[in-house]
């Protein structure tokens, strides 16, 4: 159980970071609001993909 929240926690701290670097509205918004939320969490990663993938 431990080893899978210390996974989690380091995926998310990854999108987070690679969220500001790429300068995306998710990370404005978790900045603005001053904590990151479960939906900006998610959105990120949708938006990471899509700029990965080309699409943006």
């Amino acid at each position: 159980m431990q080893a899978s929240e210390k996974l989690y926690k380091a995926a998310e701290e990854a999108i987070k970071a690679i969220a500001i670097t790429l300068g995306l509205d998710e990370a404005k918004k978790a900045s603005e609001i001053g904590r990151w939320t479960a939906q900006l969490l998610f959105d990120a990663v949708d938006n990471t993909a899509d700029r990965l993938a080309g699409g943006r």
